[in-house]
């Protein structure tokens, strides 16, 4: 049993990143109405940058950046202020630096010109009603960059980890069974 467990600690404290790493998540949007929002925590009051590196000074498309409580109220947005200044951050890309206190937040990344809708994260963004126009033209990748949070992610393992988690429960109940005997 004690297996078991220890196998799934190492899993869960594996699947989320520790403070003082940077954090970096990609992927692609199809059209100009796509947004990835993406939860994030921090266990003490911490500084941290939040940071787009994808416009590729115009090859890509242009970014916008919304900060969230984790009571979807908006905290504040970022649209072409690139003041974070990785090596690889162009003048169109969106960069937020902010000190926070410890706790839940979200941050969403969206085409330029889709803020929100509302004050709160449940009155969805100006674009989601509208016919989805291809990004393709321009580009599609989406590229996000947290510094100085605890966990982020969606908080959902994927297939892969819960695989893996089940091989060891798997092997576990095995092992158990071999010693019982």
């Amino acid at each position: 049993m004690k297996a078991i467990s220890l196998v799934a600690a190492l899993l869960f404290f594996t699947a989320f990143p520790a403070q003082a790493e940077i954090i970096h998540f990609t992927g692609n949007f199809t059209h100009h109405n796509n947004t990835i929002t993406l939860p994030f925590s921090l266990d003490n009051d911490t500084e941290v940058r939040l940071w787009t590196d994808l416009f590729l000074d115009g090859l890509n498309f242009d970014p916008l950046l919304i900060l969230w409580a984790a009571d979807g109220s908006l905290i504040g947005w970022s649209d072409d202020e690139p003041y974070i200044e990785p090596a690889t951050q162009t003048y169109g890309d969106a960069g937020y630096f902010e000190l926070l206190a410890a706790g839940d937040y979200f941050i969403s990344l969206s085409v330029s010109g889709n803020f929100a809708a509302g004050l709160n994260l449940s009155d969805g963004f100006f674009f989601d009603a509208d016919v989805p126009v291809s990004l393709a033209p321009t580009g599609e990748a989406w590229s996000l960059w947290l510094e100085g949070v605890d966990r982020a992610g969606n908080g959902i393992p994927e297939p892969a980890l819960l695989s893996l988690l089940c091989a060891g429960v798997l092997v576990g109940c095995a092992l158990r069974r071999r010693r019982s005997r």
